[in-house]
């Protein structure tokens, strides 16, 4: 059963933004915070001098804007966000904020990694790096480094408590030795921490889709995945033939929203909160059941707990053309349940899952 729909990934930032408590997105800024908010509520209330308070600004303005644009900066967000940074680095020139802005502006390409190097020596132990620097090992590939900073990870604040329950769901959606794509930091930080500090599910390889414009990140998930002949020369269709050259499972994670890396819809099967990507037919509806009787469904991990909504959707699809109303009647409660703490109720009725 081929799948045709995807959830996509929704915004990500926070209700309320208090001064010194700014949040990234993979602590619980979630809820879209309107920047004339923020600015009343940091910048004209602060020290302006001050470079740890303009680091705040930034940092809520980040997620303000990530929950604007569904998890990318839009072009008129990145402009307002680069005058902030230039402002920091004139007041505070070489500072540990001015840097670890520019690493935000500049990722993921090669020059955020050097900000982020130069961050590190100006403000070593910072709890702010945490994230970044997981995401610079995963991209070296380094794995004693990759322990170091997951073990970071766990420390209370750095990740919101929803989202571990929500990345043991999605691994549990990966086949055994799996490839899988994630989308950013709201999946790939949790799912690398629960691999390298936990020891939970470390024969799937997570990669962070936002590196694959760097060749040597592409060169290297070529090399891990074991895959035939040569690593293509662009992300373009990366994870498309990936799949054709590799005999490792290639999934791709529902929060990489409806664009999916670019994979046609007709090669995708949804394996719980994840695709599974073949060129031939999988039956993937045991998998779904098997795998959505065992999932938390912790619902307060922030946007991505729409994506529960998918795979029971399409089950309770299944259950009706198949004539199994005891099944479809138990699913159809748990649906409205999910719905009801989601928020998403209208959108069930409107896609015709629910029926009035």
């Amino acid at each position: 059963m081929a799948l045709t729909v995807a959830v996509a990934l929704q915004g990500q930032s926070q209700a309320d933004v208090q001064r010194s408590a700014a949040l990234d997105p993979v602590q619980g800024a979630w809820n879209p915070t309107p920047s004339e908010v923020v600015l009343k509520e940091t910048l004209n209330d602060v020290d302006r001098n001050d470079a740890a308070d303009r680091l705040e600004v930034f940092r809520a303005e980040r997620a303000s804007a990530l929950a604007r644009s569904q998890g990318a900066l839009a072009a008129t967000d990145r402009v307002h966000l680069q005058r902030l940074s230039d402002e920091l680095s004139a007041q505070a020139p070489n500072s540990f904020e001015a840097h670890l802005t520019r690493f935000y502006l500049e990722f993921p390409n090669e020059g955020a990694f050097r900000s982020l190097d130069l961050a590190r020596t100006a403000g070593a132990g910072r709890p702010e790096l945490s994230g970044p620097l997981l995401v610079d090992a995963a991209r070296r590939f380094d794995r004693d480094a990759l322990m170091l900073h997951a073990k970071a990870m766990k420390r209370p604040g750095q990740v919101a408590q929803g989202l571990w329950s929500h990345a043991d769901d999605v691994l549990l959606s990966v086949d055994l030795e799996g490839i899988l794509f994630a989308a950013g930091e709201m999946d790939a930080y949790p799912l690398w921490t629960r691999q390298y500090a936990d020891g939970i599910r470390p024969d799937v390889l997570v990669v962070d889709s936002r590196l694959l414009v760097d060749a040597n990140y592409r060169r290297k998930i070529w090399t891990a995945a074991k895959a035939a002949g040569n690593e293509p020369g662009t992300h373009v269709s990366f994870m498309e033939r990936l799949a054709t050259a590799t005999n490792r499972p290639v999934h791709l994670s529902l929060a990489l929203g409806k664009a999916l890396g670019g994979v046609p819809t007709s090669k995708l099967y949804l394996t719980g909160l994840a695709m599974r990507v073949s060129a031939g037919p999988i039956d993937n509806i045991p998998l779904l059941e098997e795998r959505w009787a065992r999932m938390s469904k912790n619902t307060s991990c922030g946007p991505l707990g729409q994506n529960y909504l998918l795979p029971a959707a399409v089950l309770l699809k299944h259950y009706r053309n198949s004539g199994d109303e005891e099944r479809a009647s138990r699913l159809e409660h748990e649906i409205r349940t999910l719905g009801r703490q989601l928020g998403a109720m209208d959108r069930l009725y409107k896609n015709g899952v629910l029926e009035h």
